[in-house]
C-alpha cells in the first residue's frame, strides 16, 4: 500500500511539475515591420466570390510598422498614419487621435504571413446580398 501511494505521489507531482505548452499570442506575432505585398479588391454576391483585382505592390513603400506598446505607424495607400491598434483572434482594430476607428478581419497571421480583409460596402438589392471587400497581404 505505501508504495501504491508513493507512486501515485510522484506521478502526480511529476504531472503538476510539467510546464504548460505556451503558444504565441497573436498580440506578439504581430509586432514587428510588415510590407505589403498585394491588394485585392474582392466583389461578393451572396457570399460567392465575383470578382477579385489583384495590384501588386511594386516597391516597399506600403508598411506597416507595430510596435509591442499598441502603436503603430501604417502606410496602406501612400502615407504614414500613427494609430493605436488592439488584436484578437479574429479582429485588427485601428484607431487614430482623431476618434477614427478601422476594424480589419484577421484571415491570416503567421510569424511572417498577415492577410486582412476590410469591408468596404455591404448592400441589399432586390434579395441579394452585394459585399465589397479589400484584402491586404503582407509579409515580414
Amino acid at each position: 500500500m505505501k508504495k501504491n501511494l508513493l507512486l501515485i505521489v510522484v506521478l502526480l507531482s511529476s504531472l503538476l511539475a510539467c510546464k504548460k505548452d505556451t503558444t504565441e499570442k497573436n498580440t506578439d506575432r504581430i509586432v514587428g515591420r510588415w510590407i505589403v505585398e498585394q491588394v485585392s479588391e474582392v466583389s461578393y454576391e451572396n457570399g460567392i466570390e465575383k470578382q477579385r483585382i489583384e495590384n501588386f505592390a511594386q516597391n516597399d513603400d506600403q508598411v506597416c510598422e507595430f510596435r509591442k506598446d499598441g502603436t503603430a505607424t501604417v502606410n496602406l495607400d501612400g502615407g504614414n498614419v500613427d494609430v493605436k491598434w488592439t488584436i484578437t483572434d479574429s479582429k485588427l482594430k485601428l484607431s487614430t487621435d482623431e476618434a477614427t476607428t478601422i476594424d480589419f478581419d484577421v484571415r491570416t497571421l503567421t510569424n511572417n504571413s498577415l492577410l486582412l480583409e476590410y469591408e468596404e460596402d455591404v448592400e441589399v438589392q432586390n434579395g441579394t446580398t452585394y459585399r465589397r471587400t479589400i484584402e491586404f497581404k503582407m509579409r515580414k
